[in-house]
């Protein structure tokens, strides 16, 4: 009874964020406003929230699904084109990222694998569990890529609605909340939904790519798959707000001290360069500003998308070029990572032999 008085207030409470958010038009308010409540709640109000795996992993689900649908042929013809800029792109941003972390080391004189790791814009739990692989401090890793994926899904949203003039909703804003009639094709969700958990621990990010990589498939044959309801994409985009808000505590916030600064400012410094690169790729590519800017945004996958909706950019292209990017960050950069400072230790090591000798 106790976890479900638990779940009962996150739901609640994370959903006056989502309404209140919403009713003042402020971006992302679904994702954003619950986020916000939970962690003030939980921090102010010394609240422990509680929401089940099930309920997270069935948001991830609707949300997939829902982003899936956006896809069509043309889309991944389209995409072709833009793989070899755009992986150029991602390149020089993991470089910049590198350069940033190395010149934190130095200024605070902490340990270089904590402060690359913190800056990568990977995965927070895998970049935290690659980072422990290296001796790195995993609780540091895990706050202050906590701070880096709040600044990026807190200032690009809000940054590209008043850049675009767009109303800061998401289409819920202009779509009535409709409960359409249930038919059995509904059932055909439940296809990419296995996709999803079957995926879901044996690679990263397995229950989005799965759901949303699935249903973008069945998208592209003759069947004729549903909408989402509005009122379902609503309720999951509470639910994944929550769970972020719920990771999010004072305590850890303090545990960062001075250093939480430095990586704040950090991470401000490379949503302004991904800023600067996303212009290049619009440049160089037919794709409007907001998709190429959104494509290029340093994490949160689904909040990226759920933008792209609301500044007239394209959620298949931008979700297809995210998707990329975290797979190439979660699969590549570990390993580089891991080459170039166990390199980096044995030229220390031996550099410092030589010294004493």
């Amino acid at each position: 009874m106790r976890r479900f008085w638990r779940f009962l207030e996150t739901i609640v409470i994370g959903s006056i964020g989502g309404m209140i958010f919403y009713r003042f038009q402020l971006p992302l308010p679904f994702i954003l406003g619950s986020l916000t409540f939970i962690t003030l709640w939980q921090g102010l109000m010394l609240r422990t929230f509680y929401l089940p795996a099930p309920v997270v992993d069935t948001g991830f689900i609707i949300l997939g699904i829902n982003f899936g649908l956006a896809f069509t042929l043309d889309t991944f013809r389209t995409i072709s084109m833009y793989i070899l800029p755009f992986l150029i792109i991602v390149l020089i941003m993991l470089f910049f990222c590198v350069f940033i972390g190395l010149a934190i080391a130095r200024k605070l004189a902490i340990d270089p694998v904590t402060s690359v790791f913190a800056c990568i814009p990977g995965g927070l739990t895998e970049m935290t569990l690659a980072s422990k692989a290296l001796g790195a401090n995993e609780t540091h890793v895990a706050i202050f890529q906590t701070i880096r994926l709040l600044t990026v899904i807190f200032i690009v949203p809000f940054t590209l609605t008043r850049l675009f003039s767009v109303v800061g909703r998401t289409p819920l804003a202009t779509e009535p909340v409709l409960v359409p009639s249930f038919t059995f094709t509904y059932l055909l969700y439940l296809i990419p939904a296995c996709a999803g958990f079957f995926l879901k621990k044996r690679i990263p990010a397995g229950i989005i790519i799965g759901t949303l990589g699935t249903t973008a498939l069945m998208n592209l044959t003759s069947l004729t798959l549903p909408e989402i309801p509005s009122y379902l994409v609503a309720m999951a985009q509470i639910a994944f707000g929550a769970n972020l808000g719920m990771g999010i505590t004072f305590s850890e916030l303090k545990k960062a001290g001075r250093y939480g600064f430095y990586f704040l400012g950090a991470a401000l410094v490379i949503v302004v360069f991904s800023m600067l690169c996303g212009a290049l790729f619009a440049l160089f590519t037919p794709l409007n500003l907001q998709t190429a800017l959104l494509s290029t945004a340093p994490g949160g996958l689904f909040e990226m998308v759920v933008t792209a909706t609301s500044v007239n950019g394209d959620p298949a292209i931008v979700s297809s070029l995210q998707l990329i990017r975290i797979l190439l960050i979660v699969t590549i950069v570990p390993s580089v990572l891991k080459w170039y400072f166990t390199k980096y230790v044995y030229n220390h090591i031996e550099n410092s032999t030589r010294g004493k000798t």
